[in-house]
């Protein structure tokens, strides 16, 4: 009996119970990256969605300009600016522009 009860090969309850406890906390913090993981794709997805849905309505310039503009075109090389006369189309951060027609002198 004695030596049954000096006997160390085993596992003691605690040992089992802490390993256990690892093992739950490693399954749990895995299931909560998947979950978290699968938000930001959802998110991520719906975002793109709706740039590219922008994209599409700047692109495909239906709708009667949103604004009117003037840009400005600057050669480097020779140091001369030229201002041109632009109609914006789209919205939302998201816009296309098509060149004026000039004014006729």
């Amino acid at each position: 009996m004695n030596r049954k009860l000096r006997n160390s090969r085993g596992e003691t309850l605690i040992e089992v119970l802490c390993a256990t406890l690892v093992a739950v906390l490693s399954v749990a913090l895995l299931f909560a990256g998947i979950t978290a993981s699968a938000g930001i794709d959802q998110r991520a997805r719906q975002t793109d969605r709706d740039h590219y849905a922008a994209l599409t309505e700047a692109e495909e310039q239906t709708a009667a300009p949103a604004a009117q503009a003037e840009l400005t075109v600057k050669n480097l090389t020779l140091g001369t600016d030229k201002k041109v006369q632009i109609d914006l189309y789209g919205g939302e951060g998201m816009y296309s522009y098509t060149r004026r027609p000039e004014a006729a002198p």
